[in-house]
């Protein structure tokens, strides 16, 4: 089985965890499997790796835009039977079922990699009362495991979604890039999901070679810092990161001060956190447990 089917094969099962009753319905990913709970680790790793630098990325229309941010706002588990049509007409898969880890029950739409319409991964966790976080990733398969790092905090924060590009950074000669395109569906969803003044937290990644002696990167971006990420550095410190903070240091280019949501989060007035994390970090289930830990607990303070 491809990856590509497997994350197809996976949208279709976790679909079948609130209509086991139609199991003659059929979705792009086949017949519904008798499964109601989703590894989402597995999900979100094999869509990030089917995200080729090669593929087709089309930039969305300001109408397409407005029409899937309708669909978002109006997403809910019970909304999801009713949105289905329209959200196929627009290249995503409504789904909903409970992460196997939390338990906790969620509601996702999803474009399907390798479509030009790229828009992405948008999770909703609908099993506790909406948090103040909102997880982005942008970059997934060049940030490499950056979407584990982004599932682990949205677990750590009940209550939060996570919105994950859709595309490679380099696609489409990098217009796929949508750290720095306001005009990209991630730029909107993230807007729609912040909205309220929730706290944005952005995660990216660097090479070892690139400042060997640092574990992580934080940066309000564009914005001074806040409350909340001068209390993250000090939690990351907490569990032994050694830490290099923007405001007070020299982070070379993993700074994000021209990243779009960060200079939309400082212009509506609502804390952005630009987190960088080294390769080795990334690749150690444990460590990205603790950064992630850290940044959990500084917001719900």
């Amino acid at each position: 089985m491809t990856a590509l089917v497997a994350v197809a094969a996976i949208i279709a099962l976790v679909i079948f965890a609130s209509d086991s009753g139609r199991d003659n319905e059929r979705t792009p990913g086949g017949l519904r499997p008798p499964h109601g709970e989703l590894d989402l680790a597995q999900f979100l790793s094999d869509y990030a790796g089917e995200l080729s630098s090669d593929a087709r990325y089309k930039q969305p229309t300001a109408g397409q835009r407005a029409e899937v941010i309708e669909l978002l706002r109006g997403l809910t588990p019970a909304s999801r039977g009713t949105l289905t049509g329209r959200a196929q007409e627009l290249g995503l898969t409504l789904s909903e079922g409970a992460d196997m880890v939390t338990g906790r029950r969620f509601v996702m739409a999803a474009s399907t990699p390798g479509d030009a319409r790229a828009w992405g991964v948008f999770l909703i966790d609908t099993g506790a009362p909406r948090s103040n976080i909102v997880v982005e990733v942008p970059h997934p398969n060049f940030d490499m495991h950056t979407e584990l790092l982004g599932l682990d905090l949205y677990r750590k924060a009940p209550g939060s979604v996570l919105i994950m590009a859709g595309a490679h950074r380099k696609a489409s000669n990098g217009k796929a890039d949508v750290a720095h395109q306001a005009e990209s569906m991630f730029h909107s969803a993230v807007q729609l999901f912040a909205e309220g003044g929730r706290t944005e937290i952005q995660v990216h990644g660097f090479d070892d070679d690139n400042m060997p002696t640092t574990d992580v990167v934080l940066s309000p971006g564009s914005a001074d810092a806040g409350e909340v990420i001068t209390r993250a550095g000090r939690e990351l410190e907490r569990q032994e990161f050694a830490v290099c903070r923007a405001w007070e240091d020299n982070c070379g280019k993993l700074e994000g001060t021209t990243n779009v949501q960060g200079k939309a989060a400082r212009e509506a007035g609502r804390q952005f956190l630009h987190v960088e994390t080294s390769r080795a970090i990334r690749d150690s289930d444990q460590l990205v447990d603790k950064v992630a830990a850290a940044l959990a607990a500084a917001v719900s303070r």
